[in-house]
């Protein structure tokens, strides 16, 4: 039992000594690679990354140019928008004064017909009816056939005739080849008002003309009349057409070509619009 007890002990003990790895002998003989220097290490690692550098800088410069477009197209339409509604709104405002002067005109007219008891005074009343019925309905609209416009003019001076004598003289013309053209309402009436208001004198011969020469792409319009009253003070002379001076320019920018002038003894009113930009 002891030499068994002996056998089994020596075949456990441990030795002393420190372990030690074995190698075989082949690989014994090779040598380790040399450690790569820092700016070697440093090139291969940006030569790695390269390409996703370029594509992450390449997708970000898309992503900001695609927001800036879109921040800029919102931006635009916000101002064209409120361009537009600046634009209606001024519209609105003077088209508000202009009818007040119409009216006031006419009531003057109707008011001195009634003064001499005149016979017309009830077809004076009806006429101004008409005109007022399109002017209330007709134009709200932005665009009214151009022969509707022409028919209120004509029903405007046959209003006037009413209050005239025989030594005025009205010659009312129209040539028009085209009858689909649509226009912005009252963009003449101020032309015609400023003729019977400044250019009738009851002691002398008077001349009022009134043309239209309407084309395909191009209305011609000329008032021509006598200068027999002189702007005082205070006076509103000139009001409804500074008016509709400036909704010309803002229906039809740079497609317009006004010109208003005196020359001996007469005020000569020539327009020139046109209605298409080609």
């Amino acid at each position: 039992m002891i030499s068994i007890h002996k056998e089994k002990a020596d075949t456990v003990s441990v030795s002393s000594q420190p372990a030690r790895l074995s190698i075989p002998r082949a690989v014994r003989g090779v040598r380790a690679a040399p450690a790569l220097p820092f700016d070697n290490n440093y090139i291969f690692m940006i030569h790695m990354m390269l390409p996703n550098i370029i594509l992450f800088t390449l997708y970000l410069t898309v992503s900001s140019m695609f927001k800036i477009f879109i921040e800029w197209n919102a931006s635009y339409k916000r101002q064209k928008e409120a361009e537009m509604e600046k634009k209606n709104s001024e519209l609105n405002f003077l088209k508000a004064q202009l009818n007040p002067h119409f009216f006031f005109n006419s009531l003057n007219t109707i008011f001195s017909l009634s003064i001499k008891k005149s016979e017309q005074t009830p077809v004076a009343i009806l006429n101004l009816s008409e005109l007022m019925r399109y002017m209330l309905y007709e134009t709200n609209k932005d665009t009214v056939p151009l022969e509707e416009e022409i028919l209120y003019i004509k029903n405007y001076i046959e209003l006037q005739k009413l209050r005239l004598t025989e030594n005025v003289n009205i010659i009312f013309e129209v040539d028009c080849d085209e009858t689909s053209i649509f226009i912005p309402p009252l963009l003449f009436i101020s032309f015609i008002e400023n003729a019977f208001k400044h250019g009738i004198d009851p002691s002398k011969e008077n001349e009022i003309i009134v043309k239209f020469k309407v084309q395909k792409n191009e209305i011609d319009f000329s008032v021509i009349n006598d200068i027999n009253r002189i702007k005082s003070n205070g006076d509103s002379f000139g009001l409804g057409i500074e008016n509709t001076v400036k909704r010309i320019n803002l229906y039809f920018p740079e497609r317009n070509e006004l010109e208003t002038y005196a020359d001996s003894g007469k005020f000569y009113v020539k327009l020139k619009l046109k209605l298409n930009e080609d």
